[in-house]
């Protein structure tokens, strides 16, 4: 609790619904095997069902057959992240040097028709500098994600048996890094749009952003975070961890790009 600037944010506390309309739940008390792993150490969660949220029958499935449970691979990894010990990871862009920390994961849209496991793995460095690269499970000991996550994978390789780099995905996942960039120039384009627009703006839109806090060991941590205003105009502070995604684009010549799925903080 406290000021954001002295935060602890620990683990994940709520399943945000995105498109609720849209999007099954399969964030169930059964199923949402990472969350309930990361907050196995008696973080306080609250509980939404279906009805709460304003969930309603899907009218199609998005036809996504993965489930959060395939990703308990990411689960050690999350909880060092939750922890605010991402910088432990060793994280590093091996071409450039820099030295990153994970701060949330896209998971859901793979494996699919053209790819194998794995998910997108946003990092920041110390100057709150984003970027982004795939991850992937260990191939040891793998049954039911107990190999957990490839060492190789949390270093950015643009080469080699180990690339990882964005390639031609780096385009569609890219607007997700967008909405976290710290650009003094770009917060001042959205303070002077959103002063602009802000009798029309509704008040459920978060702001997305990046900043350091300070970790229970000591040192400070960077963290991905969205502020989401009351009915008072007060903004509470939470801490991203997961995009779960459930549905997107899938032709690359679509006029409306889009992706629907849930934030898990």
């Amino acid at each position: 609790g406290g000021q954001a600037a002295e935060a602890l944010p620990d683990f994940p506390r709520q399943v945000e619904m995105m498109e609720s309309r849209t999007v099954p739940n399969k964030f169930n008390a059964e199923d949402d095997v990472i969350t309930r792993g990361v907050m196995a150490h008696g973080a306080t969660t609250q509980s939404l069902s279906p009805a709460e949220i304003g969930l309603k029958p899907r009218k199609r499935s998005s036809g996504n057959k993965n489930r959060p449970r395939d990703y308990r691979w990411l689960e050690a990894t999350l909880e060092t992240m939750a922890r605010n010990r991402g910088s432990t990871l060793g994280c590093t862009d091996l071409a450039t040097g820099a030295q990153f920390s994970p701060v949330f994961f896209v998971v859901g849209g793979c494996p699919n028709r053209w790819c194998g496991m794995q998910a997108v793995m946003y990092c920041a460095t110390s100057a709150c500098q984003l970027d982004f690269w795939w991850v992937k499970p260990s191939k040891v000991g793998s049954g039911e994600g107990k190999g957990g996550i490839e060492k190789h994978t949390l270093n950015r390789h643009a080469k080699g048996p180990h690339k990882n780099d964005p390639g031609a995905s780096k385009a569609f996942y890219k607007p997700f890094a967008d909405l976290f960039r710290q650009e003094e120039a770009g917060r001042s384009a959205v303070r002077k749009k959103r002063s602009s627009a802000a009798a029309k703006a509704p008040r459920d839109v978060p702001r997305f952003g990046l900043e350091l806090v300070r970790a229970r060991e000591g040192g400070q941590a960077v963290r991905a975070y969205l502020d989401k205003e009351d009915r008072n105009g007060a903004f509470e502070r939470l801490y991203l961890h997961l995009v779960w995604q459930e549905d997107w684009t899938s032709s690359p010549f679509a006029w409306t790009k889009y992706i629907k799925g849930k934030l898990v903080y």
